[in-house]
């Protein structure tokens, strides 16, 4: 919902998440969740540790956030933050005080920041952008605290007709270590980072509809290898040694905004 609007594009825009469906792979199993019509069975599977995913991510369904927007569209402020993120770790809390250590996806400004301006608020651009155009553009992502990974790449036209059009993003991600201590033992214990990916590794496409003059829909589609090194000692001549692990990552998140 549109608080306020100055006509420059700067505005403010009221948030909440009325639902969303959940689909994984554990255990060597196909996993779908409704927050709609939850699984009270899944829930409670501690082998799984679905309950921990899904019980705060259900907290915070319906707590409002604000947006502040400058002219060019960028988040510049949020509102709402505190309470979102204490709504969260109280679940978390729920499922198991030993969780909270380590509950580094709590939400906070600097991650919903990240998260909805490759959703919600991408920075397009003011002017024109032709269909044989394109412009540059990044977005980025914190994981474990401290490791960064930020995505360059492409932003072009590739649709438009007098009632929407549709822009695409395609990068390649690269991670960067942020000037920062990690506060959790998990992320804490990681010594190096890394990213393996391709120059479209990462996907993001927006559907606007002229004649309401808003963004209808948004998909992300990211697909990376994310390599982490613990420290494992020294080999004979002092030299340190590390245990390098890699996650094979896919996000796939779409966005509708509904109604007028």
């Amino acid at each position: 919902e549109v608080v306020t609007a100055d006509g420059t594009g700067a505005a403010r825009i009221l948030f909440k998440i009325d639902s969303f469906r959940f689909q994984t792979e554990a255990m060597g199993k196909r996993i779908e969740f409704d927050s709609a019509k939850p699984d009270k069975e899944l829930l409670a599977d501690t082998d799984l540790g679905m309950g921990r995913t899904m019980n705060p991510a259900m907290a915070i369904l319906g707590v409002p956030l604000e947006f502040a927007l400058s002219p060019a569209g960028e988040i510049t402020a949020i509102e709402g933050v505190d309470a979102m993120n204490r709504k969260y770790l109280d679940a978390v809390d729920a499922v198991g005080a030993k969780y909270l250590p380590d509950a580094i996806d709590a939400p906070t400004l600097e991650s919903l920041t990240e998260k909805w301006s490759e959703l919600l608020f991408p920075a397009l651009g003011g002017g024109t952008l032709k269909g044989d155009g394109a412009r540059n553009a990044s977005f980025r992502t914190t994981y474990l605290e401290v490791w960064s990974a930020v995505t360059k790449g492409r932003l072009r036209v590739t649709h438009a007709d007098p009632e929407s059009f549709r822009v695409e993003f395609r990068g390649r991600t690269e991670i960067e270590r942020l000037a920062r201590e990690p506060k959790s033992p998990m992320a804490a214990a990681i010594a190096k980072a890394h990213v393996q990916s391709s120059d479209d590794s990462y996907a993001n496409s927006w559907h606007f509809d002229r004649s309401a003059g808003r963004l209808t829909r948004s998909r992300l589609h990211a697909k990376f290898q994310f390599w982490v090194s613990r420290s494992a000692g020294v080999d004979a001549d002092g030299r340190p040694l590390y245990d390098p692990r890699f996650t094979d990552i896919e996000r796939v998140t779409l966005v509708e905004l509904l109604g007028g």
